[in-house]
């Protein structure tokens, strides 16, 4: 049961960075679409 916890734990903490960091990338793309717009 602790080591349910302790994987429940980490898989958390690896959703949590691969929705920041595919948050991030989804911002980089607007920028670039924004930047090829205007030019």
């Amino acid at each position: 049961m602790v080591f349910f916890h302790i994987l429940q734990y980490f898989l958390s903490i690896e959703f949590t960075w691969y929705t920041v960091f595919e948050f991030r990338y989804d911002l980089l793309l607007i920028h670039y679409f924004n930047f090829f717009y205007f030019v």
